[in-house]
């Protein structure tokens, strides 16, 4: 699993969209983003996750639903041109605001 990046909170109701950016490191190694895929990689997994295409450096996923008092954690992995995988994980809280 890879290290938690960031911490979110947000309300079960809303649908916000969150930024997993790679252009730090995709930079000095001169490489962009080929493939990406967004999964819910904790318990439960009610949680509704839609992405968008990736762009060079960076992807995005739309993040829906949830219950009150837990906590996600989403995984955004990457394939790049130069054929390099890589994992980070954000952590979202669910909680009324």
């Amino acid at each position: 699993m890879s290290p938690i990046a960031d911490e979110f909170r947000k309300n079960p109701g809303d649908v916000l969209d969150y930024l997993f950016d790679w252009s730090q490191w995709l930079a000095p190694i001169n490489d962009t983003i080929a493939s990406s895929t967004m999964a819910v990689t904790s318990s439960p997994s009610d949680l509704g996750l839609s992405a968008s295409p990736p762009n060079p450096t960076f992807c995005v996923v739309w993040v829906s639903g949830g219950s009150i008092p837990n906590y996600y954690t989403v995984t955004n992995t990457i394939v790049t041109v130069g054929g390099r995988t890589r994992a980070r994980s954000i952590r979202i809280i669910i909680e009324n605001q």
